[in-house]
């Protein structure tokens, strides 16, 4: 998506080439119970996310 939102729907420009230099899809991004970037990868690591998912619920 090339834009988000926030609470205030406040536009911000969202710039992938920034994110990973390759680009590369996919772009898996886990956002914390706290709102703050728990886990971001451009490769598929299923076993990596399930326990950054289940750290975050236990929380």
């Amino acid at each position: 998506m090339p834009i988000l939102r926030d609470d205030q729907n406040v536009q911000w420009e969202y710039h992938q080439q920034s994110a990973f230099p390759t680009a590369a899809y996919p772009q898996d991004w886990i956002i914390g119970v706290d709102g703050t970037i728990q886990y971001e990868n451009n490769r598929y690591e299923y076993d990596a996310m399930i326990e950054v998912i289940e750290r975050e619920l236990a929380k």
